[in-house]
């Protein structure tokens, strides 16, 4: 998305984050709201952080078409749960010892079942393991 759509995007809802790469330079930008304060940050293709994020200020240039991408931030399980329950799509990443078919020791000798299975008519049906509540990112897909 251009720049004007991500500033709008932020002005309207202040949880979110964007990030864009520089073509040519790979410099990774990041902008966000904080105590309702636009915040910048530039990193280099190595991971170092270019730009102070205590100044309010853009050292260099940002160009009206880079390339802005939606930041996906993990919550809280518990958020998550009530979210699905509330009707929202949600989404679980493996937990640390489970793969795509298989659950994990831990969560095999913890339970011999899963805890719930969430989903509906329209997706695939998936379990959730004990492990992913330590372990696993949870998203809202809003």
């Amino acid at each position: 998305m251009n720049l004007g759509e991500m500033f709008k995007m932020l002005q309207e809802n202040k949880k979110l984050k964007f990030e864009a790469i520089h073509p040519k330079y790979k410099d990774k930008f990041e902008f966000s709201v904080v105590n309702g304060f636009l915040k910048f940050k530039r990193w280099s293709p190595m991971g170092e952080l270019i730009d102070d994020p205590n100044f309010n200020c853009i050292n260099g240039n940002i160009q009206m078409d880079y390339d802005w991408q939606l930041v996906r931030q993990p919550v809280p399980w518990q958020e998550a749960i009530q979210a699905w329950l509330d009707g929202k799509e949600i989404e679980i990443c493996e937990c640390a010892g489970c793969g795509e078919n298989t659950r994990c020791e831990r969560c095999k000798a913890k339970r011999k079942q899963n805890i719930f299975t969430y989903g509906d008519a329209s997706c695939q049906l998936s379990d959730i393991c004990y492990m992913q509540f330590e372990t696993a990112k949870w998203y809202i897909n809003e």
